[in-house]
């Protein structure tokens, strides 16, 4: 395996706990660059951590104004983003539209300052034959609407924040597996305090999560902040899930395997553990393919 890939692994981690534990990380290693390093947190979608991180360290003019540009974007598109989200589910709450937020924008209240987890697009879920009043109620609200593909609905917010509502969690035809699991196994419950806001129970997110992450993997590749959504939702909420129940909903998907290697190359990333080449050679592909959460727009999860 070559050498790089455990460089960037072990680095990577550094600059990463560094920026949830807000202290400098130590210098850059031998064998990269911090050119290098930035684009693999440009290709990772990871640009906050890392060029956060960076930017306590003594770099060339023009790293530095490239990591100060990309902490610049990240820090005002998630200002935009929970603004937007909080925006539309207030709106569909008070028009009565049965809903659920998915993805980054669940997953990013988790971490230690929601700008640390990156996404490029909201995800929502609208329950019934509600999508024509979500998007009548979108557009009075000064949203673009670009029209249907797939399963979802593609918006963009006053603010150019991308917004995808979906009306069901996996496409039919592409994730048929996926799709007759939760549409067959309706998993969410109403909100506390809400009549038309849901959410999923710790369980059921963290299975949807890896389910999602699954599809990408064996589909187009899935980067490493995949491992990093592992490493803060089991550390912030590993000790309350119920794991007999977990492990039941994971082997109904037939993603147990694939969780549990997961899990342990999180581990081994973000705790800088001995690495096997089995799993060396699995952050490797992880890290080579970024284009994770890459929809057919372009976009990230």
């Amino acid at each position: 395996m070559d050498k790089k890939y455990e460089i960037i692994r072990t680095y990577t981690s550094e600059l990463i706990k560094a920026c949830f534990e807000k202290r400098a990380p130590y210098e850059i290693p031998e064998g990269i660059t911090a050119k290098e390093i930035l684009d693999i947190a440009v290709s990772g979608q990871m640009q906050y951590p890392i060029a956060g991180s960076l930017l306590k360290l003594p770099l060339s003019d023009a790293d530095k104004e490239r990591a100060r540009n990309l902490l610049k974007v990240s820090t005002f598109r998630t200002f935009a983003q929970m603004f937007t989200t909080d925006q539309m589910t207030k709106a569909f709450e008070e028009n009565g539209i049965r809903h659920q937020v998915l993805k980054g924008a669940v997953t990013k209240k988790l971490y230690p300052s929601p700008e640390i987890r990156e996404m490029s697009d909201i995800d929502l879920v609208v329950y019934d034959e509600s999508l024509d009043k979500a998007a009548e109620v979108l557009e009075k609200m000064g949203y673009t609407n670009h029209g249907l593909i797939k399963h979802h609905m593609i918006f963009s917010s006053p603010q150019n924040v991308h917004v995808e509502v979906h009306w069901c969690l996996f496409d039919e035809n592409a994730d048929r597996k996926q799709y007759v699991y939760f549409k067959d196994n309706f998993k969410a419950k109403l909100k506390e305090g809400c009549k038309y806001t849901y959410e999923f129970s710790i369980e059921d997110f963290y299975v949807y999560m890896i389910s999602h992450m699954s599809k990408h993997f064996f589909e187009t590749g899935c980067g490493i902040r995949n491992l990093l959504d592992i490493y803060v939702y089991r550390n912030k909420l590993g000790d309350r899930m119920d794991k007999t129940y977990l492990e039941g909903e994971l082997d109904k998907l037939g993603i147990r395997d694939f969780e549990e290697h997961m899990t342990e190359l999180a581990y081994i990333w973000m705790d800088n553990k001995e690495c096997p080449e089995f799993f060396e050679s699995l952050f490797a592909y992880m890290v080579d393919s970024g284009i994770y959460g890459k929809n057919e727009n372009g976009v990230w999860s």
